[in-house]
């Protein structure tokens, strides 16, 4: 009995040491939100890489007010530690491979002042907008200059316009797309010969017809004291394969945060949801942490993913190609893990870089086994492997069996194999409306087709019947009719 209970004892206290451990390494709860918008804690889709960072746990080094990251595509991840002026460069597996602290101009070398933004092309060479010089300098893959843009002449550009540039992208064909500060237009685009062109995807600030009621009934010293309702700024942008633009915007009212924007400035982003793309779907109005979601950075992923990060309360979004939000994580605090002032994201093979400005470091989350299953069945469903991804669904729903979106892919991957009898009641599970409703369809003409012999027999027989009983009550009447004539 002792040794049982002594058993039962040391049971309990492993759990409890286990729930400790993962407390302790996951510093946040992830969630995310039913149909009805409610929000239901979920398994942790990523968890923090302990001493694995570009920061102070791994190079000695701490970055000062550091404002952007950008992981190229040879791997190497690029720090802009803004507060000292230049840029530290780490290979993927962090390791420090050098600093850029200026650039030779002519015979003199130049320094960068407070710079904000950094991409770096498939060749190697460095965009990087610096800001507070008013300027964006173009470096090669080895740091020496190549061009910059300064001093720009446009008719569009009024004569007292100050170039800020924040945040860049730039696509294959080697335009510019630039974010910069107390720009309200759009995005400012340069060509190729780094000239500015254009602005584009223009965001218009939400007016209520209120406010729109008043403005009109006002005087003109009211309007002109009133708030002026113009677009707003966009706060980042990233470039996915194909060229399209992913860029958030700070505008707290609007529905959707975040647009794709195509060569021509339109936004193409699909949204197959109920919600917004606006990161939380209820949030407090009060406290340190109310208001709406603000999205500070965003980063394209593989498979129609992207992950936007949230300024706000220091979470991670991240959806699919369709809108719908696959998992949510992280929070403010001081444990690894965790975020002060969240400023900047970016992936490097399976990991999500986050890059902490009040910090001073590169923070690194990997995938879990939940998280990994789901974007394993969201890659093969976006690959049209169907069989595939309701095996990786099946699996994502062992470890939250309340995920909706889980029995909304098995659902839809039924029904692309026309399993559609299956794929309603998954669907149905899933609380999708739109796709059940073809799946009913569906199903409904398959019974249709499958019973089309029954049916003809049946209306075959019923025609029959109906003839037969039309030439008996026929003949009822003659013989009735010939009864009475020979009577007569």
């Amino acid at each position: 009995m002792v040794k049982n209970t002594v058993a039962v004892l040391l049971v309990l206290l492993i759990i409890s040491l286990t729930f400790i451990v993962s407390a302790e390494t996951v510093p946040y709860q992830s969630y995310n939100y039913d149909y009805y918008g409610n929000a239901a804690e979920t398994p942790t889709a990523y968890k923090p890489v302990v001493n694995h960072g570009a920061g102070d746990q791994l190079t000695g080094m701490l970055f000062n007010q550091p404002a952007d990251l950008f992981v190229a595509q040879n791997g190497n991840i690029y720090v802009l530690d803004s507060g000292n002026s230049k840029i530290e460069i780490f290979n993927s597996s962090f390791a420090h491979i050098k600093t850029i602290d200026g650039f030779m101009k002519g015979t003199t070398k130049d320094t960068f002042n407070m710079p904000e933004g950094i991409f770096v092309t498939s060749k190697g060479d460095i965009y990087i907008a610096d800001t507070k010089n008013n300027r964006i300098v173009i470096l090669n893959e080895t740091g020496e200059l190549k061009s910059y843009i300064v001093n720009m002449n446009s008719d569009i550009l009024g004569d007292d316009f100050e170039f800020l540039p924040s945040k860049l992208t730039v696509d294959n064909a080697g335009r510019l797309y630039v974010v910069a500060r107390h720009v309200f237009q759009g995005i400012m685009v340069f060509e190729m010969n780094n000239r500015f062109s254009n602005y584009i995807g223009t965001v218009n600030v939400t007016v209520s017809p209120m406010e729109l009621f008043w403005k009109r009934f006002s005087t003109k010293s009211q309007r002109e004291k009133s708030k002026l309702f113009v677009p707003t700024e966009f706060s980042n942008l990233d470039i996915d394969s194909e060229g399209f633009i992913y860029a958030s915007n700070l505008d707290k009212d609007s529905n959707q945060m975040i647009k794709r924007l195509n060569p021509y400035g339109q936004d193409v982003l699909k949204n197959f949801t109920e919600f917004p793309l606006a990161g939380d779907i209820k949030f407090s109005s009060t406290g340190d942490l109310s208001g709406a979601t603000q999205f500070c950075d965003i980063t394209v992923r593989e498979s129609g993913m992207y992950s936007a990060l949230d300024s706000v309360r220091g979470r991670i979004f991240t959806y699919d190609s369709e809108g719908h939000i696959l998992y949510i994580f992280g929070g403010f605090g001081t444990q690894i893990g965790s975020f002060k002032k969240p400023v900047a994201i970016d992936t490097s093979g399976n990991l999500l870089l986050v890059l902490d400005q009040d910090h001073g470091k590169v923070m690194a989350f990997e995938p879990t086994v939940y998280g990994s299953l789901i974007e394993g069945a969201v890659t093969e469903r976006f690959l049209g492997n169907d069989e595939k991804s309701i095996e990786y669904w099946k699996q994502v729903l062992t470890h939250d069996a309340n995920f909706e979106l889980a029995y909304v892919g098995i659902g839809q991957s039924l029904l692309a194999e026309y399993k559609n009898k299956e794929a309603m009641d998954y669907l149905k599970k899933g609380h999708d409306t739109k796709y059940y409703s073809i799946a009913f369809k569906r199903h409904r003409l398959d019974l249709l087709k499958s019973n089309i012999n029954i049916i003809f027999n049946v209306l075959a027989a019923l025609l029959f019947l109906t003839v037969v009983l039309f030439l008996m009550k026929k003949i009822k009447n003659q013989r009735t009719n010939s009864q009475k004539i020979s009577e007569k």
